[in-house]
């Protein structure tokens, strides 16, 4: 490593630190677990993992696992940190068993601040070095993972780029506080924030576009055309060629980054579709919607393949007496329980079809047409109600597995920001954010650009706003609630702009929820720079770092 650095024609030594942050779910963790005595219990729960809760309310009861029914209908948020009973859930089983009656206990924000978990802090101190023309000879990182009681995560270095000698070293630095938890994209909003810094200092240090520099040391050409498309969106050629240009007390400054993600599904949906002979049709399924559009993919893909409308199909979710299904994390929810959904629709279409052929001329099941809520083969028509009327008295239902040819993983995701410095207050306004992101075959357009939206919002909470303030002396958290926690508001909220790369040609479903937070931050960081000139390497910038770092290049100049 030490010969590779010789090579170089710049070298940065630079260290880049990042807070413990927290979920801010709307709803704290809890349950109502109803359990009167007797052999039998339900637990209403505020849950990631329809399929998490039995085992574990079981084990407290002291009941089977098959006599402990979960529910959940509807919940809060959770971004990673709700899975299973946890201690709240623990309790709340204990007392409804010594009670032997329903039992609700949620929470309190302090508590949920104390210890629902949280997003491990990051201390990663970098030595890279390029060439004159932009490629990047070598790099040497220490990662540092501050995960409390936990071990923490942070994705490896140099991240998604290509260093010709890299060299990494993760390291868990154990504290005496809450023990971290998942939360949307472990480790990599940690990791990208710190390589785009360091990436967007390499390409100042040598004169170089940073969208350029960063296009020469990526190998994947779908960042190039994911680069170029935010640049020209954001307006890339206003920005300041020279870091903190300008006058007067407001800059405008621009910067990017990006991310990487897996998603992908597995082999865990199991659907029932269910076509009555009065025409209802109902997709059930034990998976929970965190708010994230699950009940609305699923009645659309039946609906689509039967020829209905949305209105015309009933989702039954969240629920452990249904079919079995994945937690939600990771961002693989879509792509287990989607491809599951088609294979039950198809199935249950084909069903109806087989018992309408005689009906229809004698059409083959596969020839049968559904559209506009009429079945049509064999040059007859009939409308839906008339087909369902020939079904059995139970109806006919498909059951449908994962069909791994439908889901797909692995995304890119490239983000653009452009921030309003004030230089006298230090002061820092978001103004617009551009999100380019390629996610496979879009369910949901909508929803999907409101999963973008909302890690771009996250994503400035994190670099502008958020951290957990700690006594070191007495260990006591200073901050534990929402009115000392700086969470983004509607005021601060900039333009967005998120784009759906349609360009990926891969018809296969992969999540997009996770992606949308990891490239923000850098981008956002990287902006106040070529806004004000400072370099704030340790998160949140607040307005007391970009002032002080003024002053320091007063007192150099």
């Amino acid at each position: 490593m030490a010969a590779a650095f010789k090579e170089c024609d710049a070298v940065v030594e630079a260290e880049y630190r990042s807070p413990i942050l927290h979920h801010s779910s709307l709803e704290t963790h809890g349950n109502v677990v109803d359990y009167r005595g007797g052999e039998e219990a339900t637990v209403y729960a505020s849950t990631q993992g329809t399929f998490t809760i039995p085992g574990d309310a079981a084990h407290e009861l002291g009941l089977k696992e098959s006599a402990v029914r979960a529910v959940v209908e509807h919940m809060g948020g959770g971004f990673g940190s709700k899975f299973g009973i946890g201690v709240e859930g623990m309790l709340a089983c204990q007392l409804s068993k010594q009670a032997k009656a329903p039992v609700h206990l949620m929470l309190t924000r302090k508590d949920e601040f104390l210890l629902a978990g949280n997003r491990s802090g990051s201390w990663q101190k970098f030595k890279a070095g390029v060439r004159r023309d932009g490629t990047l000879v070598a790099l040497h990182a220490t990662q540092y993972q501050l995960g409390g009681l936990g071990d923490g995560s942070q994705a490896g270095q140099p991240y998604i780029y290509a260093a010709a000698n890299a060299y990494r070293e993760r390291i868990s630095v154990h504290t005496h506080e809450d023990a971290s938890r998942a939360m949307r994209a472990p480790g990599h909003p940690q990791a990208s924030f710190a390589i785009e810094s360091l990436m967007d200092e390499l390409a100042y240090k040598i004169g170089i576009d940073p969208v350029e520099f960063r296009k020469k040391n990526l190998k994947d050409a779908v960042y190039h055309r994911q680069l170029d498309r935010g640049a020209r969106e954001i307006g890339w050629e206003r920005r300041n060629k020279t870091p903190g240009g300008g006058t007067g007390p407001l800059r405008r400054g621009m910067g990017c980054g990006i991310g990487t993600w897996g998603g992908g599904g597995n082999d865990e949906c199991k659907v029932d579709v269910t076509v009555a002979r009065d025409g209802s049709v109902v997709v059930a399924v034990g998976t929970q919607d965190l708010g994230t559009g699950t009940r609305t993919y699923t009645r659309a893909i039946v609906a689509e393949e039967l020829g209905l409308g949305m209105k015309d199909v009933a989702e039954r979710i969240g629920d452990s007496r249904l079919g079995q299904a994945n937690s939600s994390g990771g961002s693989t929810t879509a792509a287990s329980l989607a491809p599951s959904v088609k294979d039950a629709a198809v199935k249950a279409r084909l069903a109806v079809a087989e018992r309408l052929s005689p009906l229809l001329g004698g059409a083959k099941p596969e020839e049968i047409t559904f559209t506009n809520a009429a079945v049509s083969g064999g040059g007859k028509t009939l409308s839906w109600k008339q087909a369902c009327a020939a079904l059995p008295a139970a109806g006919v239902t498909g059951h449908g597995v994962w069909v791994s040819s439908l889901a797909d993983r692995g995304v890119h995701g490239v983000c653009f920001a452009e921030v309003e410095v004030d230089v006298e207050t230090g002061h820092v306004k978001p103004i617009k954010m551009v999100h380019v992101q390629d996610i496979g075959l879009p369910l949901n357009r909508l929803a999907d650009e409101s999963q973008m939206n909302g890690g771009m919002i996250q994503s400035l909470g994190m670099a502008l706003w958020e951290g957990r303030v700690m006594d070191a002396k007495l260990g006591l958290q200073l901050n534990a609630g929402f009115g000392d926690y700086k969470l983004p508001g509607a005021l601060e909220m900039p333009e967005f702009v998120p784009l759906i790369d349609d360009e990926d040609k891969r018809e296969a479903v992969i999540g997009v929820g996770e992606p949308s937070i990891i490239p923000a931050v850098g981008a956002v960081v990287n902006a106040v720079y070529n806004a004000c000139g400072v370099r704030v390497r340790e998160l949140p910038i607040t307005p007391d770092k970009i002032l002080m770092g003024l002053m320091s290049e007063r007192r150099g100049a």
